[in-house]
């Protein structure tokens, strides 16, 4: 899991957030794949090339085959390409993570996680949306909540705030079984985060506009 993390980390700093197959990175690089962690990366249209998104999730990969031997296999859409049998293609094969690179996937990741839930997904420039009235859906409470709950009273993210059960009335939501279910339950959802991801999940919620940033810089400082 530890090498999975690592692996996730190279692959996001040089900013990856694929139908015609190329290459894996591993045999582009001219090395035989060391690492057991199997990953498959579907590009947005355009490909390599872009100066932008492509470019740098196939930077960071070329970075992951080369520091840690991992086997990275690419998909390469072409114009009205089904992104979504992309990424279904990669997870039927039993990659340990698959990856779809700009906003474009963002439903068919979250519609495959549910499909395969022994399979990692992770998106580039993820869109997330929520919407009491309907636009956006909201978050549901996790399956597995009741090994991991949100308890109550818990500490704000930063520290600085005790955040109490949300009361309407004499109703009680609970985030555990609640899910998002109004607005008031978002502070629930960010501490739910943590329990799932880490604090340092949360952190760079917090930030922003600043890890944006930073990411950027660190894909180019990536590149040989």
């Amino acid at each position: 899991m530890r090498k999975l993390l690592i692996v996730t980390s190279l692959l996001l700093v040089a900013h990856i957030a694929l139908l015609f197959t190329r290459r894996s990175a591993s045999a582009e690089g001219g090395g035989k794949a060391t690492s057991s962690t199997r990953i498959g990366i579907v590009l947005d249209v355009g490909g390599r090339g872009d100066k932008s998104f492509n470019d740098g999730a196939y930077a960071g990969a070329d970075s992951a085959t080369r520091m840690l031997g991992s086997n990275i296999r690419f998909i390469e859409p072409g114009e009205g390409a089904d992104r979504e049998a992309g990424l279904r293609l990669l997870a039927a094969e039993g990659m340990n993570l698959v990856i779809g690179v700009g906003f474009i996937f963002t439903d068919d990741l979250a519609n495959l996680a549910k499909e395969y839930p022994t399979t990692a997904f992770a998106g580039i420039d993820y869109a997330l949306a929520t919407d009491t009235n309907g636009l956006g859906s909201q978050p549901a409470p996790r399956p597995d909540a009741a090994e991991n709950p949100v308890t109550y009273p818990y500490a704000s993210f930063d520290g600085s705030t005790t955040m109490y059960q949300n009361r309407w009335g004499q109703r009680l939501w609970d985030f555990n079984a609640d899910g998002g279910s109004q607005y008031g339950l978002f502070p629930d959802w960010i501490e739910d985060m943590s329990h799932v991801g880490g604090h340092e999940v949360v952190d760079d919620l917090a930030r922003g506009a600043e890890a944006y940033l930073q990411m950027w810089e660190r894909a180019r400082n990536s590149v040989p």
